[in-house]
C-alpha cells in the first residue's frame, strides 16, 4: 500500500502478485494487482486480472477495466465495461460520465447524446454532464441546443472557464443564440478572470459586430486581444485575430508581425499562413 501510494507500482507488483497467488479468490487482491498493472503500463496483465472481477460485477473494477481497454485501443470493449459499471452503481457520477465520454470518443453521437441526457437527469447539479451533452450536440450539428447545455453548465459552475470556451467556439455556428453567448461572456469578463481564451472570443465577437457598421471601430476588440496576450503570450490564435483585425483597419504592414508570431508559435494555424 505504501509503495502504491508513492507511485512505486513496479516495485509493488511482485508483492501484490504474491498476495494474489496466496488469495486467488480475494477481490481486493485482484483489484489492487490490476490497478498496479494499469499504472505500470502492463495493460494486458491488467485486463486479464481485472476480468476476473467482471462476474459478479464490481463497479470500481469494471470502470478500471474500461480505462484499461480504452488505453489498449479497444474502445468498443471499453464502452461495454463502462456501461456495466454505470449499471452496477447508477448513483456514481464518475461511472456514468466515463461511459458517456467513451461513446463520444467512439463517435457514437446518438448514443452519447442519449447517455448524457440520462446523466443530466440523474445528476442535475453536474456541470460536466451538461458540458458533455453540449459537446455531443455540437458534434451532431445541433448548435443552438448545444448552447443551452453550455449555458446550463455555466450556471452550475460560473467560475469555470470551460463553458465559456465552448460557448466561444460555438458562437459562429449558433447564429440565433449569439446574443445569449455574447451576454454570457461579457458577464464573465466583468470579473476580470485570468482567462485568455475568453478575451479572445470576446474580441472576435466585437470584431464581427463592428464589421457590419458603417464606421467600424475595432478599438475595444484590440484591447481584448492585448489582454488575452498579456495573460498568455503564446496564444497563437490571438495573434491571428490581431493580424486580421489590423488588416480590417487597412493597417496591412502592421499585421505582418502578429501573423508571423502566430506561425512561429503554431505552424499548423492555417489561417495565419
Amino acid at each position: 500500500a505504501l509503495l502504491g501510494k508513492n507511485g512505486e507500482y513496479a516495485l509493488a507488483i511482485p508483492l501484490l502478485e504474491r498476495i494474489f497467488d496466496a488469495n486467488p479468490e480475494s477481490k481486493d487482491a485482484a483489484y489492487n494487482l490490476g490497478l498496479a498493472y494499469y499504472h505500470a503500463g502492463r495493460l494486458d496483465n491488467a485486463s486479464q486480472t481485472l476480468s476476473r472481477l467482471r462476474s459478479p460485477g464490481r463497479p470500481d473494477a469494471l470502470d478500471l477495466l474500461g480505462r484499461v481497454e480504452e488505453n489498449r485501443g479497444r474502445i468498443g470493449d471499453a464502452i461495454i465495461m463502462y456501461r456495466e459499471a454505470a449499471l452496477a452503481d447508477p448513483g456514481n457520477e464518475d461511472y456514468q460520465f466515463d461511459y458517456c465520454y467513451a461513446l463520444l470518443l467512439a463517435s457514437e453521437l446518438i448514443q452519447a447524446r442519449g447517455a448524457f441526457i440520462e446523466g443530466t437527469k440523474r445528476f442535475p447539479h453536474s456541470p460536466r454532464m451538461e458540458l458533455g451533452l453540449g459537446v455531443a450536440l455540437y458534434l451532431a450539428g445541433q448548435y443552438e441546443t448545444a448552447v443551452d447545455a453550455f449555458l446550463s453548465a455555466m450556471t452550475l459552475s460560473p467560475q469555470s472557464p470551460l463553458p465559456y470556451y465552448l460557448l466561444g467556439k460555438t458562437y459562429d455556428a449558433a447564429e440565433e443564440a449569439q446574443p445569449r453567448i455574447f451576454e454570457a461572456i461579457e458577464s464573465y469578463l466583468r470579473n476580470e478572470p485570468k482567462d485568455a481564451w475568453a478575451y479572445l472570443h470576446h474580441a472576435r465577437m466585437l470584431h464581427a459586430r463592428q464589421q457590419g457598421s458603417a464606421s467600424p471601430d475595432f478599438r475595444a476588440a484590440r484591447l481584448d486581444l492585448e489582454k488575452a496576450l498579456s495573460l498568455d503570450p503564446k496564444l497563437a490564435e490571438a495573434y491571428v485575430e490581431l493580424g486580421v483585425l489590423l488588416q480590417a483597419e487597412d493597417r496591412f504592414p502592421q499585421s505582418i508581425a502578429p501573423l508571423e508570431s502566430a506561425v512561429r508559435l503554431a505552424p499548423d494555424v492555417s489561417s495565419a499562413q
